[in-house]
């Protein structure tokens, strides 16, 4: 299935990026790229950092009420996570060598470490979707039936207003389903419920720590003032990533970008990496931020809409794929090292 996976993100990424190269004119995309003014780009990069070490600072907050990670240690495990997504074409293995490098750090079993990462993601989607919902009120309305022409392909903003609802729709039943967990009795119901599915025991065995691991990292927001906090920081990252939007944008001669716009564009370019792509999101990034600029009216260039894409791709991705592969390799973790920790098999051999 994996493999599977893997050709499909390729596929998907080697056809935007095809698209992208054929059909756009690259003089005029050297010509926006010329214009950029480099103070406002070194501005972004700080602003974007910002926002990364408001998220490690989030994280700490998501794991149980007795460890206390530095966001210092945190950081590391994010930017190890981050650059092994960009360079291995496993999906997201580097999820699980992030929640490797945290639980090595502070002693943990990798099924904690993991738990608190499903935590944060299902804070990221209800986060955006909630920034995204009250932009709209300072926005123009969308027109969901705009169409980009890229040659004889056509990227149709319809689509992805309906991936978005189809997001809001499965977040609002993980949502209600985890609020199930925080009772004992609920707990208790779900880990009866995965006796009836009848899986080998390797399987069972590793698909039960995974899950106690994702509910001791939602148990740590039951407090009411942990949760406070992992919600206002949570919104203050995505902030942050609104605002290195408008920065950036601030780079192009007449490119403006507003609040509520960055906001939108940022929740957009986020949809776009959740497609399967290759490492790195190469090609979906760069369509995803052609369709976002269309629909927000922010500028009637493509060859605009990709240099703008293009420098915030290497914003994100340069450095932090550098510092995550130092880290990782002064600390000698490989994604062979996960294969103690992933495997069903070895997981129940190690219990």
């Amino acid at each position: 299935m994996k493999s599977w996976i893997q050709f499909i993100g390729l596929g998907v990424s080697f056809f935007f990026t095809a698209l992208v190269v054929y059909y756009l004119n690259w003089d005029e995309v050297g010509e926006a790229l010329a214009q950029i003014h480099w103070g406002w780009m070194i501005l972004t990069i700080v602003v974007y950092y910002t926002g990364v070490l408001v998220r490690a600072w989030r994280w700490r907050w998501l794991f149980p009420a007795e460890i206390d990670p530095s966001c210092k240690s945190l950081l590391g495990s994010i930017m190890v996570g981050q650059a092994f997504n960009n360079v291995l074409p496993t999906g997201r293995v580097g999820e699980w060598l992030r929640a490797a490098h945290v639980a090595k750090k502070q002693g943990l079993q990798m099924a904690t470490a993991f738990g608190t990462i499903l935590t944060e993601r299902l804070f990221d989607a209800l986060t955006l979707l909630l920034l995204f919902f009250a932009s709209l009120h300072w926005l123009p309305p969308l027109n969901g039936e705009i169409q980009i022409t890229l040659g004889t392909q056509v990227l149709e903003g319809s689509l992805l207003f309906e991936f978005m609802k189809k997001l809001g729709v499965l977040s609002l039943c993980m949502l209600l389903g985890i609020i199930g967990l925080i009772p004992k009795k609920g707990r208790q119901a779900l880990f009866w419920s995965l006796s009836l599915l009848r899986l080998p025991s390797s399987w069972s065995t590793w698909l039960e720590k995974v899950m106690k691991g994702f509910i001791e990292g939602l148990l740590s927001v039951a407090n009411p003032w942990r949760l406070l906090r992992v919600l206002v920081l949570s919104g203050l990252m995505w902030s942050i990533n609104a605002l290195a939007a408008m920065t950036l944008g601030e780079g192009f001669d007449e490119l403006r970008i507003d609040p509520a716009r960055a906001m939108a564009l940022v929740v957009f370019q986020s949809l776009a990496t959740m497609i399967p792509a290759a490492p790195g999101y190469w090609g979906v990034y760069e369509a995803g931020m052609i369709l976002g600029f269309a629909m927000l009216n922010l500028h009637p260039s493509q060859e605009v809409a990709l240099a703008y894409g293009l420098i915030m791709h290497l914003i994100f991705f340069i450095p932090t794929t550098l510092t995550g592969l130092w880290i990782a390799t002064r600390e000698s973790l490989y994604p062979s090292t996960l294969d103690s920790e992933s495997s069903p098999n070895q997981a129940t051999n190690r219990s």
